[in-house]
């Protein structure tokens, strides 16, 4: 479904895998603003993201995505860090589980390398653990890998940013814009998420099975009607409401953001997808 390596750990096709991951970094905010924002430039954004990127020194760019690449997997994996709370069942070790991620910076650059615009027109940058890629998109890559973590050295976070910084309008209404007659039902998504809470959202509960399978008609669904980025965008739109009422708590977080990703799935196919699906989705909620 999504263009890339099937086992990649973020995919087009699995919006909520990224943005959960995202949404438990220390700089959250500023990630998930800029993930989304990478998937709705307009096209002299993303010239002026070439030509920025262009004037960055070459040496500084390749360091700064060096470091990127060594210390962006420094967080603990979500898979060992299960299993080592299935060991002990400790708090700490659940907590240490809701900030690891399942990738790492590189992982997240390759997406938005891979799925977020077509980048012809921009010279080549080299990008270690990348390769060579379009300018344009070493600068949108980049500006989300510098504030994915905390590992990196200031200098290597301007080289990364400077370029975005320089080249992306900060002022709001992209995100609407590029959803179109969708953004209506996913701010009503993201107003129903912010209404309820987040601990109304964690105590809800799914047969086994039925959330994962509902998901995944959704982004069947979305991919066989051309909407995977406005899944990726309303994923987005809905978790920033949670990112700042569950403040340090990502344990609380990660158990609240099931239910709204569910909720912005159905908001954006619901027209296309089955209704048993969209009951499973959109479960009642008080």
């Amino acid at each position: 479904m999504n263009v890339g390596d099937a086992l990649a750990p973020y995919t087009l096709s699995t919006p909520t895998t990224v943005v959960t991951d995202a949404a438990c970094r220390p700089r959250a905010p500023e990630v998930l603003d800029r993930l989304q924002r990478a998937f709705c430039l307009a096209p002299e954004e993303i010239e002026a993201l070439g030509k920025a990127t262009a004037s960055v020194a070459p040496q500084a760019l390749v360091v700064a995505w060096g470091m990127a690449a060594l210390l962006g997997g420094a967080t603990p994996d979500t898979q060992g860090s299960l299993e080592r709370l299935l060991a002990s069942m400790s708090r700490r070790d659940l907590d240490v589980v809701a900030a690891s991620q399942r990738g790492s910076a590189l992982d997240v650059a390759r997406l938005v390398v891979a799925e977020a615009a077509t980048w012809s027109g921009s010279a080549g940058v080299e990008a270690p653990g990348l390769g060579r890629i379009p300018g344009a998109a070493a600068g949108a890559a980049g500006a989300v890998v510098a504030t994915w973590g905390d590992e990196l050295d200031p200098a290597h976070v301007r080289a990364l940013e400077e370029p975005w910084t320089t080249a992306v309008d900060p002022a709001p209404g992209a995100v609407e814009r590029a959803l179109g007659e969708l953004w209506e039902p996913v701010s009503r998504a993201r107003d129903w998420v912010a209404e309820r809470g987040a601990a109304p959202l964690s105590a809800l509960r799914w047969r086994l099975g039925d959330w994962s399978m509902a998901m995944h008609r959704a982004a069947v669904s979305a991919w066989l009607s051309g909407r995977l980025v406005e899944q990726l965008l309303a994923t987005v739109v809905v978790t920033v409401p949670l990112v700042g009422a569950c403040g340090s708590d990502k344990v609380l977080l990660r158990a609240a953001l099931p239910a709204a990703h569910a909720r912005a799935a159905a908001a954006v196919c619901a027209d296309v997808l089955e209704e048993d699906a969209l009951r499973v989705l959109c479960p009642v909620v008080g």
